[in-house]
């Protein structure tokens, strides 16, 4: 198979392109996304394509808490600039939920824990 370069390019679409500049063939490839990791505590570190973020860690109103309390606990993030705990889940490897402490200006992990080993910061 030939390698895709210019000279493919106007070969097979015609030279209509020609009051173009050059065609930068990398540019066209390159994916432009922003990659950190993350450590499970069941897998260690991992890229972060591996897991789905839910949410920062919120403290669940009570089963009789009135409409407006739920509302804003289901919809509304304080998304804050800097440290908060956060929930992920290891979807491409140990299909486990766990906490994240990260640094949202700078997307470093700071601590991977089990929700049960938390010591239940009063997140609202």
């Amino acid at each position: 198979m030939m390698p895709l370069s210019q000279y493919n390019v106007e070969q097979k679409m015609g030279n209509s392109f020609s009051h173009l500049p050059p065609l930068d063939l990398c540019v066209l490839y390159q994916k432009k996304t922003m990659s950190f990791q993350l450590n499970c505590p069941n897998c260690g570190k991992r890229a972060v394509s591996e897991f789905t973020f839910k949410s920062e860690l919120k403290t669940r109103p009570a089963a009789d808490a009135d409409f407006s309390e739920w509302t804003d606990y289901v919809y509304f993030r304080e998304n804050n600039m800097g440290p908060q705990t956060e929930w992920w889940f290891h979807s491409s490897g140990c299909q486990s939920w766990f906490l994240v402490e990260r640094d949202t200006t700078n997307n470093t992990d700071h601590r991977s824990f089990w929700y049960n080993d938390s010591e239940q910061p009063d997140n609202n």
